[in-house]
């Protein structure tokens, strides 16, 4: 629309310099370009691991407040809301956060009394589930 009102001289060139052409290369969330993707993910990991207990606290607040990242990161020390998301993303593929969500909502309405897909991801993390007496 700009070229036609001759607002718009030239477009600018949409491609990088031919030395960088061939490299993989995408976003992150600061919109700055990664050349090296693998050796962030690996800084990344080696930055701030978690912990057993950070990951039964992200999966507990989970099933409290689905996919808002930025309220679980408040529960945690020394995570921020990106950290939770890489965190999401990365053990989506062991966890099955939907059936867990799906089990836990049951619960609350009293439809359903077991932990199966719990108990499957705490244990996936690292965890054990111990169930009280009184409960059982």
């Amino acid at each position: 629309k700009r070229i036609q009102t001759g607002t718009c001289d030239k477009l600018p060139d949409q491609v990088l310099e031919p030395v960088r052409r061939h490299l993989p290369r995408y976003s992150d969330c600061s919109n700055a370009v990664v050349v090296d993707a693998e050796n962030m993910e690996k800084e990344a990991a080696l930055r701030a691991p978690w912990s057993d207990l950070e990951k039964c606290i992200f999966v507990d607040k989970f099933l409290t407040f689905p996919k808002n990242f930025g309220k679980i990161a408040t529960f945690l020390t020394n995570k921020c809301a990106k950290d939770c998301v890489r965190f999401y993303y990365d053990s989506k593929q062991t966890v099955n956060y939907k059936a867990m969500l799906r089990e836990h909502q049951q619960r609350r309405r009293g439809l359903k009394t077991t932990y199966n897909e719990i108990t499957n991801a705490v244990e996936s993390m690292g965890g054990a589930m111990v169930m009280d007496d009184e409960e059982n």
